[in-house]
């Protein structure tokens, strides 16, 4: 399992005007092969939603952001949340955004408020970590993922 700084930022429009910036809640979820299918199937207006039972058993990493907190936020690689997701065995980081004004996308749509990315080693090549940018209506991961052949 890849151990690296995971940085979120905000972006764009939303740090224009720093006392405009809006108050914004990212979990970062480790999830293991077993688990993946109720992820990825998962409402994120649920997940968000008030005593939601998944959210409050998920073994999560939380950043908030909003006007009195950093634009930018990192995850250590050296944070013990990396030694529990490798106890269970997580192959799937799941990057979720409380996003204010977003509901559910229409049809197909994959959700902007949730990223998936590969907890694989062989997944990335970093020079340095992994940095998720959120902008208005969407997350933005830099770099990208390579794709696994």
């Amino acid at each position: 399992m890849i151990k690296t700084d995971i940085s979120v930022t905000l972006g764009g429009s939303l740090t224009r005007n720093p006392a405009s910036i809006p108050s914004i809640e990212v979990n970062l979820v480790g999830v293991n092969e077993t688990e993946l299918p109720q992820w990825q199937g998962y409402s994120v207006t649920k997940y968000w939603s008030p005593g939601d039972k998944l959210r409050a058993g998920a073994d999560k990493y939380e950043m908030r952001f909003g006007q009195t907190k950093p634009s930018v936020q990192t995850l250590k690689k050296d944070n013990p949340i990396f030694q529990k997701w490798q106890e269970k065995t997580a192959t799937q980081l799941f990057v979720l955004a409380d996003l204010p004004g977003m509901g559910e996308p229409e049809g197909d749509e994959a959700d902007p408020r949730r990223v998936i990315l590969p907890l694989s080693p062989k997944a990335w090549k970093l020079k340095e970590g992994i940095t998720i940018t959120i902008r208005a209506g969407q997350m933005v991961c830099s770099p990208a993922p390579i794709e696994e052949k």
